[in-house]
């Protein structure tokens, strides 16, 4: 269910969290797999799986991830992806 925006403040652990969930959901990863300063290029996503994730992302947090590339996207690390939905949302 996607998070309206102001209806509730988010916190960096509950984006954390949804964002590990995204990418063991898509990436069939364990999430112990998952740290900070793990690129997603790291976890051996693929483009396809990298395009799944940005558009859960986008539906989740309802938000527009198109100005990121994918092939931006998969070197960015867990705490980047975080930072950029916090400036986001």
């Amino acid at each position: 269910m996607p998070y309206a925006r102001g209806e509730k403040e988010m916190n960096p652990e509950k984006i954390k969290e949804d964002v590990i969930d995204i990418i063991c959901e898509i990436g069939t990863l364990n999430p112990r797999e998952i740290h900070d300063h793990t690129t997603l290029d790291q976890l051996g996503l693929d483009s396809l799986d990298i395009t799944e994730i940005s558009m859960e992302i986008e539906n989740l947090y309802e938000i527009n991830l198109d100005e990121i590339s994918i092939a931006e996207l998969k070197d960015h690390t867990l705490q980047s992806i975080i930072n950029i939905i916090e400036e986001k949302i």
